[in-house]
């Protein structure tokens, strides 16, 4: 049996074609804030509350029709705003996480004012990232609401190696 495999970012949109011929299509604009994601019920995501937000910056994104049909594959987290962010492979036990569970509290902000100051090729607004900062007021420092969500779906993943897919303990 496979080991499992966490693919994130780049990673996980090279691993999902890769595996399963699902494309990454570009954004209109740039994904970058706090989304509120649905949690489907699965050993990754155990105590991760029903509805949460997770640090997103990208411009690209999975789209939900190119999973249709496809058996072996669930989408675990998906945002209204940002589409699908967690993808299970139930056959190989591979988990795609196109998000950022794993960003400091101030990933977000380093980027807006690294962006802000350099500005863009094409001169248009740098943003503010949605829902990091209270009130989106950059001035307001950000409260680091994913932080425990994310240690439980990382804690969940060295579960799901160190037991199968199925939840039971290796070799006992």
């Amino acid at each position: 049996m496979d080991a499992g495999m966490l693919s994130l970012c780049w990673g996980a949109m090279a691993s999902l074609y890769h595996f399963h011929k699902i494309p990454k299509h570009l954004t209109m604009n740039k994904q970058f804030g706090v989304y509120e994601h649905a949690v489907t019920p699965h050993p990754l995501l155990q105590a991760v509350p029903d509805q949460v937000g997770i640090p997103v910056s990208r411009h690209t994104t999975w789209k939900y029709e190119d999973f249709e049909g496809k058996d072996d594959i669930e989408i675990l987290l998906a945002s209204p705003e940002t589409g699908p962010g967690l993808v299970w492979d139930h056959k190989l036990r591979h988990a795609h996480m196109i998000n950022h569970f794993e960003y400091d509290l101030d990933t977000l902000g380093g980027e807006y004012w690294r962006d802000v100051k350099a500005g863009t090729p094409t001169g248009e607004k740098i943003h503010v990232p949605y829902n990091y900062f209270p009130g989106d007021n950059p001035q307001h420092a950000p409260l680091h609401t994913w932080k425990a969500p994310g240690q439980n779906f990382y804690s969940n993943w060295v579960q799901l190696l160190l037991r199968g897919g199925d939840g039971r303990a290796r070799g006992r």
